[in-house]
């Protein structure tokens, strides 16, 4: 197969493999280990260049007139190379030495965001490019780490047994609610709103998520985009149910701007998967996506982050005795503002952020639809340059107005056509208004601790709230720490069709967290408990008015050798659900869940990943009779008294992943593949029943399913 590549690329191009004269080597640091994605390029053609492998290798054509070889890489000190292009070496090997200067920089930056050394884990663009089964998605990203309990096979950040909506989403500051798309009824969906092109990292608070972003009363995950770039990029993107296409542009050395857009298309997708996707009739996406970056001034920059996107989708879908199609569609626009003014002491900051989306939901007597708007400010100041102590203060606004209307059930479990309906006409809005105090205090170099205070100022019919935290972390040497942390924190439920309603959520959480880190091996314990309240209709019209966690996570990864690294983590997950003032298990309850990876990552060979997923079934409560309503024109379903008391079977999943880099004249190509669930495992997904629930059968999630793609990359 590789000779077949290698022929097919000298075919095509016959110019750049036999004609063209090229300097080649390898570049590391003074520690000898190779440098991995720095610039290489001539001195009078600085865009034609092209940058190192996993192993620090380049290649590089010479151009006319090219006399002078640049190495360079953000934190080492350039080297300028003189090059006889009449006698050019081969294999030349290229040490960079630190800048000190510019290493000091780069740190009094990092000390800048004075909450985030209070995450349990930051994801940088490259981590999520490499995190199994991430598809490129910054969400489905997390769905890899120990502290995601998400069990529906979705992009939706589900963190430490909390419902997803609990947790929150914050892009440059600005919360953005329902970060998924694909979206289903119930919230779930396959893909995140994000391109991973343009973040810069990506930090998960999986317990006791910092004030300064706002309340959340479980975890939270904060993403930055891109505030500089260091080349001009083209991508163009195809797989089997999308083509796509980005572009990364700099206007000057301080502005730039990053453009993407995606189509998604069902066709080849449904026919090499037909065995597994019987449910899926059709899916359509189209989105863009623009983030532009500039300093305005010295002490002023400027980004905006704007999205837009129109998707549909139509499942067969089954829900209380009926059979039918599952139509969706929404259309959404939303964007995010940043204004950031430095001086000598600190920085104050301006963000803001609008979203405004049409959704409409038709099943069976169902015909839902939702009008959306959303404003969000906020101004805010933090200190920098300050020895041991920072400050972060500042106020939010955050309004929302939510239009529901359509037709909807008269009773939940007629849901057939000719079953009762009734017009829905349900405006509501809610508007927070949150100032917040944020500290950071260093004792030492080993001790630091964080407090913050949040109380809301009541609008409308609110009640007065106060959210507050502590965090206390430890380094005991630059390799192992220790992180505690707890809080009482306040939030209120974003309204779907099930809660057309702002509810108020609280919750206490606790946890401790001890993480070793070297550079071959990382290790990650997390001991934490949680106590959340707040009504919560579940689809299966329970009111649940409280639940209570307690979790242990253990999370291990070793890296062997250059080129093979693997992980293991299990969570165990106690949690308990109050309906009617009695104590049930949850449905998610988890004896264990393990999720287990090797990878081998070979930029001249391949990379190559299995994962394996496997956990105990989720509980729900089973129909154990049904009568018949003349009124709904159906049978009304008797559930069992013992809320979840039966359970599905093990879920078992796993998968393979697999790609190729090609590199040629600067440029690269990334062939890729997915195989998901190879065993084609039958992982039950919910108890189905027929009309009169005489009947059950089971819906499973993801069958064996194929997935192959390119990405063609082109420098300027």
């Amino acid at each position: 197969m590789k000779k077949v590549v290698l022929l097919c690329f000298s075919m095509l191009f016959p110019a750049i493999i036999f004609a063209q004269k090229t300097v080649s080597g390898t570049v590391k640091d003074d520690n000898n280990e190779p440098i991995f994605a720095a610039d290489v390029f001539w001195k009078n053609a600085p865009s034609k260049g092209t940058t190192t492998d996993f192993d620090g290798v380049f290649e590089l054509l010479v151009l006319e007139n090219s006399d002078t070889l640049v190495v360079s890489f953000i934190g080492f000190q350039s080297r300028y190379i003189p090059i006889n292009t009449d006698a050019i070496p081969k294999n030349l090997s290229i040490i960079l030495q630190e800048d000190v200067e510019t290493l000091q920089e780069v740190e009094i930056k990092a000390k800048q965001p004075i909450s985030k050394k209070f995450s349990v884990i930051k994801l940088q663009k490259s981590d999520i490019y490499l995190s199994p089964n991430a598809d490129n998605d910054p969400l489905k990203a997390i769905t890899n780490l120990p502290y995601s309990t998400n069990t529906e096979e979705s992009a939706n950040p589900t963190l430490r047994g909390s419902d997803p909506d609990r947790s929150r989403i914050v892009l440059n500051g600005v919360p953005v609610y329902r970060p998924v798309r694909n979206s289903q009824l119930n919230g779930i969906g396959n893909f995140s709103l994000f391109n991973n092109e343009i973040i810069h990292d990506q930090y998960v608070y999986a317990s006791n998520p910092p004030l300064t972003f706002g309340n959340t009363t479980a975890g939270l995950v904060s993403i930055q985009t891109q505030d500089e770039i260091d080349k001009n990029t083209i991508q163009i993107a195809a797989g089997l149910a999308s083509v796509g296409a980005f572009i990364s542009q700099k206007l000057n050395k301080d502005t730039f701007f990053q453009i993407y857009g995606n189509y998604q298309f069902p066709d080849l997708y449904l026919d090499v998967n037909k065995n597994s996707t019987e449910q899926i009739k059709s899916f359509h996406t189209k989105d863009i996506g623009l983030n532009f970056h500039a300093k305005i001034e010295e002490d002023v920059t400027f980004n905006s982050f704007t999205y837009a996107i129109d998707e549909d989708f139509d499942v067969e879908d089954f829900q209380y005795g009926f059979t039918g199609n599952s139509i969706a569609s929404k259309k959404r626009l939303f964007t995010v503002n940043n204004f950031s003014f430095f001086n000598k002491k600190g920085v104050t900051s301006v963000n803001t952020g609008y979203n405004t989306s049409n959704s409409d939901y038709k099943f069976g007597n169902i015909d839902s639809k939702l009008d959306i708007r959303q404003v969000f400010f906020s101004l805010n100041y933090r200190t920098i340059g300050i020895d041991n102590f920072s400050l972060k203060t500042g106020i939010d606004l955050d309004y929302s107005y939510n239009k529901f209307y359509g037709d909807e059930p008269v009773y939940f479990y007629a849901l057939s056509p000719d079953s009762p309906n009734v017009r829905n006409r349900n405006k509501i809005s809610n508007a927070i208004v949150e100032p917040y105090v944020y500290l950071n205090y260093d004792l030492n170099e080993t001790f630091s601790l964080g407090s913050g205070i949040r109380p809301n100022i009541p609008t409308q019919d609110q009640k007065s709230y106060v959210s507050y935290q502590g965090s206390l972390k430890t380094s005991f040497n630059t390799r192992s720490s220790l992180l505690l942390s707890g809080g009482h924190y306040n939030s209120y439920q974003t309204p779907d069709y099930y809660n057309q309603a702002f509810n108020l959520l609280k919750s206490d959480q606790y946890a401790i967290d001890y993480t070793y880190d070297t550079s071959k091996t990382y290790l990650n314990l997390g001991l934490y408990y949680k106590d959340e309240s707040g009504d919560v209709i579940t689809p299966d019209d329970f009111l649940i008015t409280a639940t209570k966690t307690f979790g242990v996570e253990l999370y291990f990864k070793q890296e062997i050798g250059k080129y093979f690294n693997f992980s293991i983590s299990n969570t165990y997950l106690d949690q308990k659900i109050t309906i009617n003032g009695e104590e049930f298990t949850s449905s998610n309850d988890l004896n264990y869940f393990v999720k287990g990876s090797v990878q081998f990552n070979h930029p001249k060979v391949f990379n190559l990943s299995l994962n394996y997923v496997t956990r105990p079934g989720s509980f729900y409560t089973d129909v154990i009779g049904a009568e018949f309503e003349n009124n709904a024109n159906a049978f009304r379903p008797i559930f069992d008294t013992n809320i979840n008391g039966s359970q599905f079977n093990n879920y078992n999943n796993l998968s393979l992943n697999i790609n190729r880099y090609f590199a040629f004249k600067g440029n690269g190509l990334i062939l890729y593949g997915v195989v998901n669930n190879i065993f084609d495992t039958d992982n039950e997904f919910r108890a189905v029943y027929n009309p009169d629930y005489s009947e059950k059968f089971f819906t499973n999630y993801q069958k064996r399913s194929f997935y192959f793609g390119m990405v063609l990359q082109l420098n300027h």
